[in-house]
């Protein structure tokens, strides 16, 4: 080899060197980038061809149309961040008991809702509820086009209520007892549909809203083992549109949902509210989404106690559940005082209560466990109560 020759060798090994380097690092990049993909941080409005249901497309066809491009009457003028606080309301009625307490109910119906606190809800997303006469497809598009022309940024939406459950109550038939097609199996022996159809909702949601947040669950029956697989499977089935759960809510109430050992069964519910977090939350690998409760309460000691009067049935519901759960979110050293040998809460960063408020004098009678009187609008103990205490977990 001749001395040009040997200069010429030098000088193209280490280009071919650099080459390689930057062929690897290409490679590194491209493998990186195969997960979930990421929500757009810019989002612009997309065009209105509507999604198709991927479940079995019912009779008739949707009839949505598209959304007004014109912001809502009274509509913020400059982008509002939404702030959810962790006092929570589950239910319409009863406001400015904190700064920036989180509530929610049944609001898809309503195109546009200025409150920066409410959690839309989309209770059970049925072929019946989305393209019969509850409309529900087009108000899903329309209420999220709504929220996105509006300004507001992080809407939550809650999707399933209680899907795990066959009970029926003072509300109607629960989500479990219905069937997401006509003629299919309950929601609650169907976790696998239950899930490509959480992945629609959400399509339908984000399209028009790509600020949205969604979250799943909304089970009640946490200590259960078939709500644990009905939550596996659902999760097994989203797969790699597991990025879609972006956060996770449950119920729990007392009798209803634990069997209990003690007269309010306030250790039975904490602990099958820190079982969830630590087998169904950490342990399905879902610890980096928040988990809100957006049912807690204490229904079944309002029918326990709905002979005597009111007026003897708040305190009892105050100093015996309110209190002690408060302590327990918030961990309070109260709680440790009072309940030794059980943890407080794990990380659950919201509590919604239920019921805050009726105007159905015969519903509050029933219940006992309301936040306002049905006939003058005054604050009850619990009310009080749950206006004044600071949840914030210490």
């Amino acid at each position: 080899m001749d001395r040009q020759t040997r200069i010429m060798v030098g000088m193209l090994v280490p280009l071919f060197l650099v080459l390689g380097v930057l062929l690897v690092i290409g490679g590194m990049i491209l493998l990186d980038t195969g997960g979930a993909p990421d929500r757009p941080a810019s989002p612009t409005p997309t065009s209105w061809s509507l999604p198709e249901p991927g479940l079995d497309t019912p009779s008739p066809a949707p009839s949505a149309t598209p959304p007004s491009s014109s912001p809502p009457v009274g509509a913020p003028p400059e982008p509002a961040t939404l702030i959810y606080g962790p006092k929570g309301l589950a239910g319409r009625g009863v406001f400015g008991l904190v700064d920036h307490d989180a509530w929610h109910d049944d609001s898809v119906g309503e195109t546009y809702v200025a409150d920066a606190r409410l959690a839309r809800v989309v209770g059970c997303p049925t072929d019946a509820y989305l393209f019969g006469q509850g409309n529900g497809y087009d108000k899903i598009l329309l209420a999220a086009e709504a929220d996105f022309v509006a300004g507001m940024r992080g809407r939550v939406w809650l999707v399933y209520d209680e899907p795990d459950s066959a009970r029926s109550d003072l509300r109607g038939e629960p989500c479990g007892q219905q069937s997401l097609r006509d003629g299919g199996p309950p929601v609650r022996d169907d976790p696998a549909n239950a899930a490509l159809r959480y992945g629609e909702v959400y399509d339908w949601i984000t399209s028009r809203d790509p600020y949205a947040r969604v979250f799943a669950g909304g089970f009640l029956n946490l200590a259960s083992p078939a709500t644990g697989a009905w939550w596996t499977t659902f999760l097994d089935t989203l797969g790699e549109d597991i990025y879609k759960v972006e956060g996770v809510h449950v119920h729990i109430y007392g009798r209803w949902t634990v069997e209990c050992q003690t007269p309010w069964c306030i250790p039975e519910m904490t602990g099958a509210l820190n079982g969830w977090y630590e087998r169904q939350h950490l342990g399905q690998g879902m610890g980096s989404r928040p988990l809100w409760i957006t049912e807690i309460g204490a229904a079944p000691f309002c029918d326990d106690y709905r002979a005597q009067s009111l007026d003897a049935t708040y305190p009892l519901l105050r100093d015996n559940v309110m209190e002690p759960l408060s302590w327990w979110f918030a961990r309070d050293s109260n709680w440790a005082g009072h309940f030794p040998g059980v943890p407080d809460n794990p990380g659950y960063e919201a509590i919604f209560w239920f019921l805050p408020f009726s105007t159905n004098e015969a519903e509050q009678a029933a219940w006992g466990c309301t936040f306002l009187e049905a006939s003058t609008g005054d604050f009850t103990p619990l009310g009080e109560y749950w206006q004044r205490y600071d949840v914030t977990p210490r």
